[in-house]
């Protein structure tokens, strides 16, 4: 049984508010560095945004007095396609900074985790139904502007990731009993399902939390199945050691 922790507010008025009207923001992730806080989001969009129902992720920047650097920016959204493993949404990202000498010289990046979402299929009548969550992964050298890993763009000869408007590969997938379950397989660019409908148990992967340990990423985050899992990496996008995480 884990151990209990107990918090005490020290300060009962918040200092860093992210306050967009008519709509959400949850999740965040906070990333503190030379005197300044990055708060990222997973944040709706008002009604008339391309983005409305779809989520996607803002940034906000604080000063150390509290107040507001960049205001709500949104910094990585879903393509909105038929194909790609971002095709639906992002959400929960989790941010690190660590440097790999295969990447840019070894030049140190931001690499955000994220919730990405596939379109899915249904098999027998072409219908687009609930979709499935998995862990993709986004490069930055500022925390503001961000560039997708795409496995077939990172391989020769293009060696490049990919823009805003270029599909996503998921790093963490979904898990192959809930891909056996429903009959999940991925044909023509796009993902199809045996299945009449998804239930919960088919969420997928998600709220990835990353950490920089021994000069790896640890990757822990949900599986539908009903476990944590930890995964490691060296270069932020090929993992290995995947188990299950026990407190």
């Amino acid at each position: 049984m884990g151990k209990e922790i107990e918090f005490t507010v020290t300060n009962p008025t918040p200092i860093y508010q992210i306050n967009r009207p008519d709509t959400y923001d949850v999740s965040p992730n906070a990333f503190e560095e030379n005197g300044e806080i990055k708060v990222y989001v997973c944040g709706g969009s008002p009604p008339g945004d391309p983005y409305h129902g779809h989520d996607t992720i803002y940034l906000t920047v604080f000063n150390g007095d509290g107040a507001k650097v960049i205001d709500s920016q949104r910094v990585l959204w879903p393509l909105l396609s038929s194909t790609g493993d971002d095709s639906d949404m992002a959400c929960a990202p989790s941010v690190v900074k660590h440097s790999t000498s295969g990447i840019d010289g070894g030049k140190e990046k931001y690499l955000m985790y994220y919730e990405c979402a596939p379109k899915f299929y249904r098999k027998s009548d072409n219908v687009e139904i609930k979709y499935s969550t998995q862990i993709c992964v986004a490069f930055s050298n500022d925390g503001i502007h961000w560039q997708k890993y795409n496995k077939e763009l990172w391989s020769d000869p293009k060696w490049r990731f990919a823009t805003m408007d270029e599909p996503a590969t998921a790093v963490i997938q979904i898990n192959p009993a809930i891909k056996q379950r429903y009959g999940i397989e991925y044909t023509n660019d796009k993902y199809w399902t045996s299945a009449t409908g998804l239930t919960g148990d088919a969420y997928g992967v998600g709220h990835p939390i990353a950490v920089v340990k021994n000069n790896e990423i640890w990757l822990y985050y949900f599986d539908s199945i009903g476990n944590i899992f930890l995964s490691k990496s060296n270069d932020g996008f090929h993992f290995f050691q995947r188990k299950k995480y026990q407190t």
